[in-house]
């Protein structure tokens, strides 16, 4: 793949939460502080830049505070 596609690729990357994440959102905040600090999305062994960005994505999602809708 070519800079610019990758380039290309990764502005058109979005993380969509899913029923799943969802779940899991529900209960990262439902625990307490300390075990929040050890939850999140982990980055695939053999991720790619499109990987390491949904990642980057889904913690942010995870972490914003706002309610799961």
């Amino acid at each position: 793949m070519k800079n610019i596609d990758k380039n290309k690729a990764k502005k058109n990357v979005k993380f969509v939460p899913g029923k799943g994440d969802k779940e899991f959102k529900r209960m990262y905040q439902a625990a307490p502080k300390e075990k929040q600090m050890k939850m999140g999305y982990d980055i695939p062994n053999d991720a790619d830049e499109w990987d390491i960005e949904i990642t980057r994505q889904a913690n942010e999602w995870l972490r914003d505070g706002q309610p799961v809708i």
